[in-house]
């Protein structure tokens, strides 16, 4: 028996993935995988006496055997449910090994993808939509935990800021983007950097995003667009370069080439469809969740972790 959510780093391959949840005769082997990750578990209480119950691999059953006295008589308890009720996979159409073969894939595979993911799995193009929709919700949860909070910048520290129009269709119209405000820091981490979906570029968000996410006293290089102008008086040492005479302002050697390089990471990541708003900030936070995990074991890893996080059984909460 494996204790819950014991895993701290392992190396799951996506072969090994594909391996052990392909056939429903491994449903134990991907079903210790996931209560390794605390997504799933076989202690589960009887609701009756709290005893914890025998699993029935076969029948996928927790069942409790306990013997209790009712007027004089010695009976079983008989509480009998699901091993997958009270959790995720519970009311889930497809099985617990299909979805991991999904995740799998997903983690793997660069937009576009939902043909491949609809083709290779044999699921409809709405099936794939709801399961790529749940896979960004457990990496907005990574992204909250991890990466949410954090400043880059500070003293001796430069700070490249800019704003890119993602438009939802090749027509340019009035109000028909969508903008990202990002910023990232020169030197060795590239992890160090905010991508920010706003729905306005005015100079008063744009500074409450910058006091958000840059420390004080940093140097802190855009544009020469005007509403960056206040930076100077907000406790910013303020370069900047005009991009429509030179790549590299000629005084003070200023330049954005580090957040240009990062637009057009960006730009190579997000589907080439139309994209809606509310699934703006998901797209971004698999963008960073990939960059941040290179390695497709650590992306495993941490996804499967999140998960038994954001959809941690409920019988262990009232336990």
């Amino acid at each position: 028996m494996t204790t819950f959510n014991e895993c701290n780093n392992c190396e799951i391959s996506m072969a090994d993935l594909l391996y052990f949840s392909h056939k429903d005769d491994d449903f134990k082997k991907v079903f210790t995988f996931l209560k390794m990750h605390g997504c799933l578990s076989d202690e589960i209480p009887c609701h009756h006496c709290k005893s914890i119950c025998t699993i029935d691999w076969e029948a996928k059953r927790a069942t409790c055997n306990r013997m209790k006295t009712i007027n004089e008589r010695e009976m079983q308890c008989g509480f009998s449910e699901s091993i997958l009720s009270g959790t995720f996979f519970q009311n889930s159409q497809l099985s617990i090994q299909r979805i991991v073969t999904f995740v799998a894939h997903y983690l793997s595979r660069a937009p576009p993808r939902y043909q491949f993911l609809s083709d290779e799995m044999e699921l409809p193009t709405s099936s794939v939509t709801k399961w790529a929709s749940i896979c960004r919700d457990v990496i907005l949860k990574w992204e909250q935990m991890e990466v949410g909070n954090i400043k880059i910048g500070g003293p001796g520290k430069i700070v490249e800021i800019d704003k890119a129009d993602f438009l939802k269709s090749k027509r340019k119209r009035k109000n028909d983007g969508r903008w990202i405000f990002g910023g990232i820091e020169r030197g060795g981490d590239k992890n160090k950097y905010f991508l920010i979906p706003v729905e306005t570029t005015d100079a008063d968000t744009l500074l409450n995003v910058i006091q958000e996410k840059i420390h004080a006293n940093t140097t802190v290089i855009s544009s020469s667009w005007e509403g960056y102008s206040n930076l100077s008086t907000e406790g910013f040492n303020h370069l900047t370069v005009n991009r429509k005479i030179n790549f590299v302002d000629p005084d003070s050697g200023a330049h954005t080439q580090n957040i240009q390089r990062l637009w057009r990471d960006v730009h190579s990541h997000l589907p080439r469809f139309v994209l809606v708003d509310k699934y703006l900030a998901g797209y971004l936070a698999e963008f960073r969740f990939k960059r941040y995990f290179p390695n497709h074991c650590d992306r495993y890893h941490t996804f499967f972790k999140t998960m038994g996080i954001l959809h941690r059984p409920s019988f262990l909460e009232s336990g």
